[in-house]
């Protein structure tokens, strides 16, 4: 499921020389939550990273992981130096993280993209965030059967996640 959270305005983007990240932040008003970090890969600090849609974005033009610890909302911006596609995820190196432990210690942190980057142009598929707060009604619409709050998967296709009158149910997101 994609989440929208609000980043605090903070400082701008600091990397030094030390051997771990001093990024704790990072400007923006919205982002979205697109993966995560599974795991360390290897010796020399790769991450593996794993992606909600691995269709929705080329994560190797990213230039920057915005990463957020869902428990503690530290936050980390790191310069991607490289990314591979691996195994379901990417195999991902970044700046200031030279060893296993340093990865390992990244391990469970969230990966955000700024939202627009998630705004479809015409003639495009929609990105599912484009259709939050978007009514849901029977065909010709007959019967409003409430609004877009969220999304979810039953691992064969999207689905909407509408609500109305203080009741949620799940909506195949599906072209007809």
């Amino acid at each position: 499921m994609l989440r929208v959270q609000n980043f605090k305005s903070a400082a701008s983007l600091r990397l030094s020389n030390s051997s771990t990240p001093t990024v704790q932040s990072f400007d923006s008003e919205h982002f979205l939550e697109v993966g995560y970090v599974k795991s360390a890969h290897g010796v020399r600090g790769e991450l593996f990273v794993v992606l909600n849609e691995l269709h929705s974005h080329d994560p190797v033009s990213w230039g920057h992981l915005y990463l957020l610890h869902n428990k503690s909302q530290k936050q980390q911006v790191l310069k991607i130096q490289k990314m591979k596609l691996h195994k379901g995820g990417y195999i991902t190196s970044v700046d200031g993280v030279k060893d296993r432990n340093q990865s390992e210690a990244l391990k469970g942190y969230g990966v955000w993209r700024p939202q627009e980057e998630f705004t479809s142009k015409p003639g495009e598929e929609v990105f599912l965030r484009e259709v939050l707060g978007f009514m849901v009604s029977e065909s010709n619409f007959k019967k409003d059967l409430g609004s877009v709050v969220g999304f979810s998967s039953n691992g064969a296709q999207d689905l909407l996640v509408v609500e109305k009158e203080e009741k949620t149910f799940e909506i195949p997101f599906i072209e007809e």
